[in-house]
């Protein structure tokens, strides 16, 4: 995450089995196609095997990087439900969490939210 400051960050918790979570995906596609990478990140973070992931994110087209870990630090390992997503400022400072499915429309405003500055 420290190599993320500067930039606003949408960290979304989340699983290839899940419904909610498969449906969300092209909504943060389509984010990151809306937005320049200098002002805006998104990671997704699944606790299943790379290889599952990988398949996944080929098959879906994922434009936006995806990690594998199952030792998340607070408040991240900490998700009790998925997806979660996590918007973050960019001077790292979680300032709205999501649980379960949200349309594009309602995670670009939260994008927007979050950090006002940063984007628009």
């Amino acid at each position: 995450m420290h190599e993320l400051q500067g930039r606003s960050v949408v960290l979304d918790i989340w699983a290839t089995w899940c419904p909610p979570c498969r449906a969300e995906i092209p909504h943060f596609i389509e984010l990151r196609n809306a937005y320049p990478i200098s002002e805006l990140a998104i990671l997704g973070v699944s606790r299943e095997k790379r290889a599952t992931v990988e398949s996944f994110v080929r098959k879906m087209q994922v434009n936006y990087p995806m990690a594998v870990n199952e030792d998340l630090p607070a408040p991240f390992g900490e998700v009790s439900a998925i997806p979660t997503t996590f918007f973050i400022d960019e001077k790292g400072y979680i300032k709205e969490v999501f649980q379960g499915y949200r349309d594009y429309e309602t995670l670009r405003e939260a994008l927007v939210a979050a950090d006002r500055d940063a984007i628009e």
